[in-house]
């Protein structure tokens, strides 16, 4: 048996506590949602599209991703849910400013992970904006917010396909999007 650990104590403890943490917080919506269950809709979402669409699987690699996917928010039991936007202008005035306060507060941040620039990454980046559509979508979202996580989640598929169109049957990763979206 291997001496790695995909997860340490520490790291479980962390993720324990995203149940407690809100998602959504400036947005007006119909039902609060926790990071923990984000993080399971979207580990679903993602293994559902490794497993239709990705041409070549391992099971290595896709334990790995599962864990990865489980994980990918795991910064937000520590900082709480900020909109990408805020990071983005946060991180313009202060280079490197939330990577600090993340390490300071004891954050477990999945996203720096050997996924990074990858066909998976981009996997997980579709899950991720296909859940947030699925759930503004049937929350009562207001309609510029479901807007905007639609270009999202349509930027990150023209991303994936522009950048990795060899490792992922796209035409059927489409068709399954949009199963996801449209199951109750």
């Amino acid at each position: 048996m291997s001496e790695e650990r995909e997860m340490t104590v520490h790291q479980a403890c962390v993720l324990l506590k995203c149940r407690n943490v809100w998602r959504w917080g400036i947005v007006n919506i119909a039902r609060r949602q926790s990071v923990a269950e984000h993080a399971y809709l979207v580990t679903v979402i993602g293994l559902a599209l490794y497993d239709q669409c990705m041409k070549q699987h391992s099971l290595l690699e896709r334990s790995s991703f599962a864990a990865f996917l489980m994980k990918h928010d795991a910064e937000e039991a520590m900082i709480g849910d900020i909109p990408a936007t805020v990071k983005r202008a946060i991180e313009m005035r202060s280079p490197g400013i939330l990577t600090s306060v993340k390490r300071d507060m004891g954050a477990y941040e999945a996203k720096s992970h050997a996924f990074d620039r990858t066909p998976l990454y981009a996997l997980a980046k579709i899950a991720d904006h296909v859940e947030a559509y699925k759930f503004a979508s049937e929350n009562a979202a207001p309609q510029a917010v479901i807007d905007h996580v639609n270009e999202t989640l349509v930027n990150a598929v023209t991303k994936g396909m522009s950048d990795y169109a060899v490792a992922v049957e796209w035409t059927r990763l489409q068709a399954v999007v949009e199963e996801l979206i449209a199951a109750e």
